[in-house]
């Protein structure tokens, strides 16, 4: 994305004077231009498949007699994972019918969120299943059978969007 001179030459002049630990980009073009203007500690953030690469060949598992929920996105606060976790004790508690629930992503809540399937003893249940690349996640979307929202703001959310283009049901 093009930016104005004085945006782009404001926004480098602080990478470069602070302490930030990573920048994010969301192209291997962005990286390159960043790490061009002296930023070093750039790395790839993928943002959303490739159309090319949605499978909308879906395989569900719920023949095999497990129901699989998928989350993907950042592990962070906004996407409210830990809501997430918190529901997926209670269907644990409630539904007898055999199900799983894997959320892909990295994040700064990483940590608590393992915690929290710990404590709540839902390892059977819930795995966290860290980053993965977009084919990968494409195999996921095709393999599942819902994927759950539970972010707590948004404006447009791209895994509803991938997820429906795969034609993935999604709560």
């Amino acid at each position: 994305i093009k930016q104005s001179f004085m945006r782009r030459t404001t926004e480098l002049f602080l990478l470069r004077g602070s302490r930030v630990r990573a920048v994010t980009a969301p192209n291997v073009y962005e990286v390159s231009a960043l790490r061009r203007a002296g930023v070093r500690n750039v790395h790839l953030m993928f943002n959303g498949l490739d159309p090319n690469q949605v499978n909308t060949n879906r395989v569900s598992r719920v023949d095999a007699g497990v129901f699989r929920f998928i989350a993907v996105g950042r592990l962070e606060k906004q996407k409210g994972f830990s809501y997430l976790i918190r529901a997926a004790a209670h269907l644990a508690s409630t539904v007898t019918r055999p199900w799983h629930l894997t959320i892909i992503g990295a994040g700064s809540e990483y940590a608590s969120l393992s915690s929290l399937i710990d404590i709540l003893g839902l390892a059977a249940w819930v795995t966290l299943a860290g980053p993965l690349p977009p084919e990968r996640v494409a195999e996921w979307y095709a393999a599942s059978d819902a994927l759950v929202i539970s972010s707590l703001w948004e404006t447009t959310h791209l895994t509803l969007l991938e997820a429906r283009g795969s034609g993935l049901p999604v709560i």
